[in-house]
C-alpha cells in the first residue's frame, strides 16, 4: 500500500511540473546578461553613427605605414620653407640659384658703389674749401665752380645708383618672402662662385657653337674687365684721398692712423692692378678662341638694346 502511494506521489509532482514548465518559460523568460546588453548597445550606436570607430590598444597600434593626419606635417612645412626640397624639384633649385646669384652681385654692386660716393663726397668737400678759401682769382673760381658742378652731379648720380642697389636687394628679399616666408635661402652658399667669376657663367652658358654662346662669354669678359677697372680706380682715389688728408691733418693721433692706412690702400692697388691684368688676358684670349672657331664677326658683340615702344 505504502509503495503504491509512493508512485502515486511521483507520479503526480512529475505532472504538475510538466504542465507548469512552459507557461513559467512564457511568463518569465531568462533576463539578458550585462554583457549582452552593452554589446547589443553598442551595436546600436555604431549603426546610428553610420560607421565604426576603431579603437587602438597598445596591442593594436600599427607599427608601419604611419597614421594619417589633417594638414602638411611639420618637417616638411619647415623643408618648404627653408628650401630643403629644392633637390627634389630642379626647376625650383635653378629658381633659387639664380636669385642668390643676383642677390651676391647686388650686394657687391652696393658696397662698391658705397665707397665710390664716399670719394665722390670727400672730393666735393675739397673742392668747396678750396673754392672759399681765395675768393679774389676769378678764372680759379670759374674753374672750381666748374668742378664743384661737376662733381655735385656725380654725387647726385651716384646716390641714385645706391638707392638702385638697395631697392633690387629689397625687391629680392620680398620676392623671398613672398614664397616661403624665409629669407635665409638667399646668402647661403650657392656653389656658382662670386658675382661675374667664370665659374657662375659657365653653369648658365648657351649650348657651345651658337651666337649666343659666344655673345654670353663675351658680355661676361668684358663686365670683368670693367668691374676691375672699377676697384682699381675707386682704390687709386681713396689712397690720394688719405695722402691729402695726411697732408692736411694737425692731430698727430689722426695723422698716425692715415699713416697705417695708406700701405693697406697701396697694397690694394697693387692686387686690384693684377685683377685688371688678369681680365685683359682673359679677354684677349677669348678674342683668339673665337677667331680660331671661325664663328661669324659680329657674334662677338652684344645684341642692340631693343627699341622702346613708342
Amino acid at each position: 500500500m505504502k509503495q503504491r502511494l509512493a508512485i502515486l506521489g511521483v507520479g503526480f509532482l512529475a505532472t504538475t511540473w510538466a504542465a507548469a514548465l512552459p507557461q513559467d518559460q512564457t511568463a518569465n523568460p531568462p533576463k539578458e546578461s550585462l554583457a549582452d546588453a552593452a554589446r547589443k548597445a553598442k551595436a546600436e550606436r555604431a549603426k546610428e553613427a553610420g560607421k565604426s570607430v576603431k579603437v587602438f590598444t597598445n596591442e593594436s597600434v600599427p607599427t608601419s605605414g604611419g597614421i594619417s593626419v589633417i594638414g602638411v606635417p611639420p618637417s616638411e612645412e619647415a623643408a618648404g620653407s627653408s628650401g630643403a626640397t629644392d633637390s627634389t624639384d630642379p626647376a625650383r633649385a635653378k629658381q633659387r640659384q639664380e636669385a642668390r646669384d643676383q642677390f651676391r652681385k647686388s650686394s657687391s654692386d652696393l658696397a662698391l658703389h658705397q665707397r665710390e660716393l664716399a670719394v665722390l663726397q670727400q672730393k666735393l668737400n675739397l673742392a668747396q674749401e678750396v673754392f672759399s678759401f681765395n675768393p679774389n682769382e676769378t678764372l680759379q673760381q670759374e674753374t672750381f665752380r666748374t668742378d664743384i658742378n661737376k662733381l655735385t652731379q656725380d654725387v647726385e648720380d651716384k646716390k641714385r645708383q645706391v638707392a638702385d642697389d638697395q631697392q633690387a636687394i629689397s625687391d629680392l628679399r620680398d620676392e623671398a618672402q613672398r614664397e616661403g616666408g624665409d629669407t635665409s635661402w638667399l646668402t647661403k652658399p650657392g656653389g656658382t662662385g662670386s658675382p661675374g667669376s667664370s665659374s657662375a657663367a659657365s653653369e648658365k652658358l648657351p649650348p657651345p657653337g651658337t651666337r649666343e654662346y659666344w655673345q654670353a662669354r663675351f658680355q661676361t669678359a668684358r663686365e670683368n674687365l670693367a668691374r676691375a677697372q672699377e676697384e682699381q680706380e675707386l682704390a687709386v682715389n681713396e689712397l690720394t684721398l688719405l695722402q691729402t688728408r695726411q697732408a692736411q691733418e694737425l692731430n698727430p693721433t689722426t695723422q698716425a692712423a692715415l699713416a697705417q692706412a695708406i700701405p693697406a690702400k697701396q697694397q690694394e692697388i697693387v692686387t686690384n692692378r693684377a685683377a685688371v691684368e688678369k681680365a685683359k688676358q682673359d679677354l684677349e684670349a677669348l678674342e683668339k678662341e673665337f677667331e680660331a672657331s671661325g664663328a661669324p664677326a659680329d657674334w662677338s658683340q652684344a645684341e642692340p638694346p631693343a627699341a622702346k615702344p613708342q
